[in-house]
Parts: structure tokens; sequence; C-alpha cells
């Protein structure tokens, strides 16, 4: 029984170890197999879609960006859906007169993906670029993105996610980490065959290679995934940034973290072909790597504690249960910490860090339940 337990306590703490720290390593060690020429100069037809639900503190700002990017005016077409915005986002939008620029106004709510699907029906360009309404780009973002497409075997881009303002909010410092560790992770595994599910703010495909989006799951992931398994890379390109207002609400990131990993399960389960290591090995590693086996931490986390706890008559597990310890300590003075609205980034990171893995096991629960649902 000891023996038993003593392999299940490595392969757990290997598999933790292994998320945050060796596969990280293995994305960068390995050649890549796109390659990517800067080819300044590649023009296609652009169609921006913009959805947008009650959008009417950024709208304004997000169309002007879009107008003003640096790109051949007359290769660009502007379409934004208003998904039946009850403020004055419709309104904002009919007061703009420019060619370049056209709008649908829905009636009823139909949801994001509905929404693009129905927009991505009218577009005219050759590549589809989709940006969220309350993000905006940098001015050479279009162009960026554009010149992968000159590379026939790349069928999508995806941009970065940016801190619009480095707040000094209590969520900043553990959501401006994540964003970091995504955009080290994107980067590897862009060069390593394909990022792993695009970034609603920004990212950029092949038209012809869309195909109608499931109502349940995230639009990006759909998208790429949908791209993968038609035998296409996907790139990153770090230097198209979509900036966005930085979230301060530890509660915000929870609650999404919640919706992005049960419907993130929805959306891998409708491509569960990617997961045969036979047919898509490369694609499987990734998914399993950075997806499924992240959703799981916090379970490996207690998993490890409860077998360290079993083992704890042996040196070696004594001396590996202290750093747990001291772990769930910080973590739970952070909590405390929050609660009185107290400041201390020492203990704020392992809470963040906790709270964030805790919502992406209330994820897998609430897909199991069957109640993961598009939603913006």
């Amino acid at each position: 029984m000891f023996v038993l337990t003593s392999i299940f306590f490595y392969l757990t703490l290997f598999l933790i170890v292994y998320i945050y720290i060796i596969y990280p390593l293995i994305i960068y060690i390995f050649p890549g197999k796109i390659k990517t020429k800067n080819i300044n100069h590649y023009f296609p037809q652009l169609t921006v879609i913009i959805p947008a639900y009650n959008e009417e503190q950024n709208i304004e700002t997000k169309v002007e960006n879009i107008l003003s990017i640096d790109y051949p005016q007359e290769l660009i077409e502007v379409i934004v859906g208003s998904d039946n915005s009850i403020d004055r986002t419709n309104k904002i939008l009919t007061n703009y007169n420019s060619p370049r620029l056209n709008y649908c106004l829905f009636s009823t709510k139909v949801g994001k993906n509905a929404l693009i699907n129905e927009l991505i029906g009218q577009a005219k360009g050759e590549i589809v670029v989709v940006s969220d309404a309350d993000v905006t780009i940098n001015k050479d973002a279009l162009r960026l993105l554009a010149r992968h497409f000159h590379n026939p075997k790349v069928g999508a881009v995806c941009g970065k996610r940016g801190n619009r303002d480095a707040g000094s909010g209590r969520g900043f410092l553990g959501g401006a980490l994540y964003n970091i560790y995504e955009s080290f992770l994107k980067r590897g595994e862009g060069r390593l065959l394909s990022v792993i599910g695009g970034d609603g703010a920004l990212y950029a495909f092949r038209k012809k290679l869309f195909s109608t989006l499931d109502l349940t799951a995230p639009d990006d992931l759909l998208t790429i995934l949908r791209i993968l398994a038609k035998g296409y890379g996907v790139v990153y390109e770090p230097e198209a940034v979509a900036y966005e207002k930085v979230s301060t609400s530890i509660k915000e990131d929870f609650l999404r973290k919640i919706r992005t990993v049960a419907r993130g399960i929805t959306g891998i389960s409708l491509f569960k072909g990617l997961l045969n290591p036979f047919h898509h090995p490369l694609t499987c590693f990734q998914i399993v790597s950075h997806k499924i086996l992240r959703w799981l931490t916090l379970l490996l986390l207690c998993l490890l504690l409860i077998l360290n706890l079993l083992l704890i008559k042996g040196t070696v597990y004594s001396f590996l249960l202290w750093p747990q310890i001291v772990f769930y300590v910080l973590a739970m003075l952070g909590g405390i910490f929050y609660l009185l609205n107290l400041r201390s980034n020492l203990f704020y990171l392992p809470f963040y860090f906790l709270a964030i893995n805790l919502a992406a096991t209330l994820g897998i629960v609430e897909f199991l339940r069957g109640r993961a649902k598009a939603s913006w």
C-alpha cells in the first residue's frame, strides 16, 4: 500500500511540475514546424468584424480606432454587429457616415456566436479579423496579422491581449501576470505548431476555412480548433496588441474563468478527433498540456496534499509537505487580506492562484451539469 501511494504521489507531483515548468520548456526547446517570414508588403482584402452588445462607452473609440488603422483603406471593410443593444450603441453607429463602415442592428438578442455567423456571411474580405468592441488595437496590428497569410499553410493568426492602463486594484497583479504567462505559452506554441485557441480580443483567419459556429462554446476557440482540424497552422503575433482595461476584481476574474472553462470543454468536446494522438499528435499534446491538465490543477494539488499526509512518516515526504503548508497558509492570509481590503502581493498571489484554479474546477462542474451556454 505504501509503495502504491508513493507511486501516485510522485505521478501527481510530476504532473503539476509538468504543467507549469516542463511543458513551457518543451515548446521552446523543440524546433518549430510553422515558418513565417516578415513579409511587410502583403495586403489581402480584410473584413474587420466587431461584435457588440451595450457598448455605448466603447463603440465610438473602437470604430475610430479601426478606421484610423495603418492599412490600405481601400482594402478594409468594417462591419459592426449590435446584438439588440438597449443603450446608445445603435444611435452612435447610425451617426457614422463612412463608406468603409457597415453595421447590422439585430432586433432580437441572438448571442455573440450567432451574431458572428451572420456577419461573416456578409464579409467580402478573404481574411476576416474579429476584435471585441471593448479593446483598441495598435496602428500596425492589421498589417502585422495580415503578413502571416502570405504562407498558404497558415490558417489563422492570433494577436496579444495587453493592458490599456496599469491600474493598482487588487485584481491587477494576478490578471496581468496571467496574461504574461499566457502570452509566453502562445509564443512557444505558435512556433512549435499552432496556438491552441485564439483570443476574442483580436484574431484573424481565412474566410474559406470558416464554418458556422456552435452557440455553446467560445468563438475564438471553435474557429481555431476547426482550422487545426483542417490541417492548417495557427501562429501568434505578439506585436499585434489588443488593449483592454485590466480587471481589478478577483470576483470578475473568478466568474469569467468559470464560464471560460465550461465553454472551453464544450468546444473541445466538439472536436474530439483532435485528441487522437495518432492522427493529430502535436495538437493532442498541446490541448492536453495547455488546456485539460491546467484545468485539473486544483484537483491535482488536493490529491498531492492528501497523498503526502498519508506518507507523512517518511523523511522525504515530511520535507515535501512543508512547502505545501507554507503555500496554503500564505493563500489563506491572502484571502483574509482581500476580505479586509488590505494589500499584500506576498499573500495575494497564492490566493489568486488558488481562486482561479477553483474557478476552473467549478467550470468543469458547470460543464458536467450541462450548464455551459453562450454568453457575452
